[in-house]
């Protein structure tokens, strides 16, 4: 199997995946009443990838088959290209308000995988082959992906990253014999009823003690124990004609519950590896205490130890002719640096200590921009650039007054020319027949044939007494309604009006 049709994907969405939505279960997302719009644009996203395959489709590197060209890892400026070719096409049959289709997360592990070394840093390398393994099925079956990877909040004061008792969020309970139990919750799981499979995998850097949360991996929509819950949608039965966009192109969101889920070995990518991700450094962010208790002298030493110990790790490897240097410091500050830890004793702040005048201060903050020159023929240039600016500006006498002038002149007596020829168009006055033309079918490009502009009379007559009959003024109706049956050569006219005349009677 390689780049399939749309058939196929609706076909796929029918396997009892856990939909909920209003309160109540989908049975079928093909063809609810609020889901149906989206799948069948999904559908067509599908079958637009076989019907353009010079464009959308490529080959696959292993198995030669035919597949989407959103799923292939570029190597060269070409490939973007070829990828470019194919996203545009399905942002255009979308009109771009669809920003999950399939090629959306296609991308995003083709991605991952054109850089395993990220992946499998810090001892994850089994995790990093396994992520390899998947995108190659990705390709294979030509899957819709979903994502969670935004852990719900339970109490916004403590931070994004997890507590160690938060058993809302995501996380491993235990080792099975076949894989990892989880439990809890992700958000927001965009496209989720739609998918084929889920992928979830961390958002951000976790601290020390978040082992559990931190997470990677891949399953079907069907899994036992996965379940849904979609929020209100923007799609209704009647929205295909009045609403065309939100009947086609509600993606659907969704919160996802995993309700002791299981999952393979062979899908999961990351398994407790916090290092992974903070690429094993740690830092540690000091406490209001201690950060308001710190000296502007001490601010300044930390700062300058930190540029000392990052320009020389840099320096041997790195050679710019731009580089962005520090206001120089004439003196080395003299107190010595206290280490930063929390039970630190706290000084109060003497605002009065090193008080300069703002001129001072913006001298001493602000970072300049300097031209190192490296090379000797590149300072010999601009040395000599500099003499032929100078003895140019020098040699500025007499004769050069006189052509500056000469050719003042010259410009003056051009634009004058050219004010009076426009001038004398503009004095030029054109009569136009104000008389308003009548309307034909034939004086009108663009208008059927037989078909006019003109206003018809009778037919305003017929619809000002409609109107009158409307409202309740059925004297004014009846006196309209007499007068063109009386005086109108138009019989279609003269018997609707005669046919609301006999609704007067009943």
């Amino acid at each position: 199997m390689a780049a399939r049709s749309g058939k196929t994907y609706l076909a796929g969405l029918r396997d009892n995946r856990n939909i909920w939505m209003d309160g109540s279960r989908v049975s079928d997302v093909v063809d609810h009443p609020a889901l149906k719009g989206a799948a069948q644009t999904l559908a067509a996203v599908y079958d637009l990838q076989l019907e353009n395959s010079e464009i959308c489709l490529g080959d696959n590197p292993q198995t030669k088959k035919k597949i989407s060209r959103s799923h292939m890892i570029p190597r060269s400026r070409e490939d973007l290209f070829k990828r470019h070719a194919c996203l545009e096409k399905i942002a255009e049959l979308t009109v771009g308000l669809m920003g999950r289709t399939p090629d959306y997360l296609n991308v995003t592990f083709a991605g991952f995988v054109g850089d395993k070394s990220a992946w499998a840093s810090n001892g994850n390398e089994a995790g990093a082959e396994r992520l390899s393994l998947y995108q190659q099925q990705l390709m294979e079956h030509d899957w819709c992906l979903t994502h969670a990877i935004v852990s719900p909040g339970s109490d916004k004061s403590q931070g994004d990253a997890p507590r160690a008792d938060d058993a809302i969020t995501l996380h491993k309970v235990e080792n099975t014999e076949h894989g990892i139990l989880v439990r809890g919750s992700k958000a927001l799981a965009t496209l989720a009823p739609f998918a084929d499979e889920i992928a979830v995998y961390p958002r951000t850097p976790m601290p020390e003690g978040s082992e559990k949360y931190m997470l990677a991996f891949s399953i079907p929509l069907a899994t036992p124990g996965l379940k849904f819950l979609c929020r209100d949608s923007m799609s209704t039965p009647r929205q295909d004609f009045d609403h065309p966009f939100s009947g086609r192109f509600d993606e659907q969101d969704a919160f996802v519950i995993f309700d002791n889920v299981e999952i393979p070995h062979e899908r999961v990518f990351i398994d407790g590896n916090i290092n992974l991700v903070r690429n094993d450094r740690d830092l540690m962010i000091p406490s209001f205490a201690v950060m308001s208790g710190t000296s502007d002298s001490e601010a300044r030493a930390s700062i300058l130890a930190m540029n000392e110990s990052y320009s020389l790790s840099i320096a041997p490897t790195i050679k710019s002719l731009l580089v962005l240097t520090a206001p120089k410091i004439k003196e080395s500050p003299k107190e010595v640096i206290k280490e930063v830890v929390e039970d630190q004793e706290v000084t109060n702040i003497d605002l009065n200590d090193d008080l300069q005048d703002p001129k001072s201060i913006i001298e001493q903050n602000t970072k300049t921009l300097e031209m190192v020159v490296e090379s000797k023929i590149a300072e010999d240039l601009l040395q000599e650039t500099k003499n032929i600016d100078n003895s140019e500006s020098q040699e500025f006498n007499l004769t050069d007054l006189l052509f500056v002038a000469f050719v003042s002149i010259l410009s003056g007596v051009l634009i004058a020319l050219i004010y009076i020829q426009l001038k004398s168009r503009q004095s030029k006055k054109i009569d136009y027949d104000f008389e308003e033309a009548k309307d034909n079918s034939s004086s009108i490009q663009g208008l059927p044939k037989g078909l006019s502009i003109e206003n018809n009379k009778d037919e305003q007559q017929l619809d000002l007494a409609v109107t009158y009959f409307e409202m309740g003024d059925l004297e004014n109706s009846k006196s309209i309604l007499d007068e063109i049956i009386r005086s109108s050569d138009n019989d279609k006219l003269k018997q609707d009006a005669q046919n609301l005349l006999d609704k007067f009677t009943k």
